[in-house]
């Protein structure tokens, strides 16, 4: 199984996907996945139109630059980071896993 992580030196503050009446906003979810650098739900999904399966897309994190190709299937507990000054690209056929903590 292949896992791939890129570090950045990006902080990441403790800000809540919830709403004010105390629900889980897709809204509020994606902008704070887009504040960070991660793609939000909605384009995770679009992978599948490549023949990607993600498994599960809300604990799946994956930076916005990342390119993905055909055919991987990512399990949940993913994150996939990438700064602005590399390239990633996960080619076709992998499987990215959580590691265990």
């Amino acid at each position: 199984m292949l896992s791939m992580l890129v570090v950045t030196d990006r902080p990441i503050d403790q800000q809540s996907s919830f709403t004010s009446e105390g629900e889980h906003s897709s809204e509020a979810i994606d902008a704070i996945r887009l504040r960070h650098g991660f793609m939000p739900v909605g384009e995770l999904l679009e992978l599948t139109k490549t023949g990607n399966s993600v498994l599960d897309p809300y604990s799946t994190l994956v930076a916005q630059g990342v390119r993905i190709g055909r055919d991987n299937v990512i399990y949940p507990g993913v994150t996939i980071l990438c700064d602005c000054v590399s390239a990633c690209v996960l080619g076709g056929a992998g499987t990215p896993c959580g590691l265990p903590l």
